[in-house]
């Protein structure tokens, strides 16, 4: 895995809050290897935003604000919810 992938698995495996840490670190293990250059950097973005804000946008407690509605957000939601619905 090159640097930049590993330094995101890093932080998405050690957000703070525990329910950010498991969703983000099986969410990598998935998907991170694969993702473009694109979807890295928006995968970067969310990284970078409060847990508190990320789990209430994943629980729809929230409306995801323009900037972080990507493609990886829609991943990520449909990633945490396969199955639960």
């Amino acid at each position: 895995m090159d640097e930049r992938r590993k330094r995101l698995y890093y932080q998405a495996c050690h957000r703070g809050m525990k329910e950010a840490d498991l969703i983000l670190s099986r969410f990598s293990d998935t998907y991170l290897r694969a993702m473009t250059d694109g979807q890295l950097d928006q995968f970067e973005d969310l990284l970078n935003a409060p847990d508190q804000t990320l789990f209430a946008w994943l629980t729809g407690h929230e409306a995801v604000p323009p900037r972080f509605d990507t493609e990886v957000m829609t991943m990520l939601k449909a990633f945490e919810f396969q199955g639960k619905l």
